[in-house]
């Protein structure tokens, strides 16, 4: 599926994307039943070697990987974009305080200071509006089964983003006053 395409708009692929990550999670817990069974029987000769319990658990990363992936896929383009900018965004605010901070240390511009950090917290709380946004649209998609979990982690996803968020806000917030006194 391509660049704003939707699971809407290309239902066929994207059906067939979820079923072969169902058939993915249908292998692996195959396998592990077997690995499971073959090491309750006691059989050293039979155990499975580490190297294959390394490639389940790498399969199963990527079968997460691909279902977050086609997950997006059930969102209008603009809510995946708004999600990608909410990561870069909150990389960015992290960025943002530090070098303030540091340059706060050496600077003799108060005003200048103060006028970034008011910048800083109004672009935190935009970015957190737009996170909030995007929590309340993506609780309201009822994503295809083999996407719960994926969609479960997405939620997860912003609420770490904006708690990462928060964290920062607080920090360039307590950090205004010391400009000015």
């Amino acid at each position: 599926m391509g660049e704003g395409e939707t699971a809407d708009s290309n239902r066929g692929d994207f059906l067939e994307w979820c079923t072969h990550t169902a058939v993915m999670d249908g292998v692996l817990s195959s396998l592990k039943r077997d690995i499971a069974k073959t090491s309750e029987n006691g059989s050293t000769e039979a155990r499975a070697p580490d190297s294959l319990a390394e490639r389940i658990n790498s399969i199963q990363v990527e079968s997460s990987n691909l279902k977050r992936h086609l997950l997006l896929f059930t969102y209008p383009t603009d809510i995946r974009h708004s999600i990608q900018r909410c990561r870069e965004a909150t990389r960015e605010h992290d960025v943002a305080a530090i070098n303030l901070e540091i340059v706060s240390l050496t600077s003799e511009h108060v005003e200048g200071l103060t006028k970034k950090c008011e910048d800083l917290v109004k672009r935190i709380q935009e970015g957190q509006n737009l996170i909030e946004q995007l929590q309340k649209k993506v609780s309201g998609v009822s994503p295809p089964p083999e996407l719960h979990n994926a969609n479960a982690e997405l939620l997860e996803e912003l609420k770490d983003l904006y708690e990462k968020n928060t964290k920062i806000l607080d920090h360039v917030s307590r950090f205004v006053p010391y400009l000015t006194a």
